[in-house]
């Protein structure tokens, strides 16, 4: 979901994470968990989302 990024991305807990890459839209969903794409999926129909089931207008 960025548009537009300067600098250079960094990995900031090293003991958490292997690699950090940029993945196409299409392919996010093969690299984070169902929640995660549910949330990608509800931004880019422009609508809110939230896993605490708020609802919001």
């Amino acid at each position: 979901m960025v548009k537009k990024w300067s600098g250079t991305p960094a990995i900031g807990e090293p003991h958490k994470h292997d690699e950090l890459k940029w993945v196409a839209k299409s392919e996010l969903k093969d690299y984070i968990m169902d929640l995660g794409a549910m949330a990608f999926d509800h931004a880019e129909a422009g609508k809110f989302y939230s896993h605490h089931n708020i609802n919001k207008g």
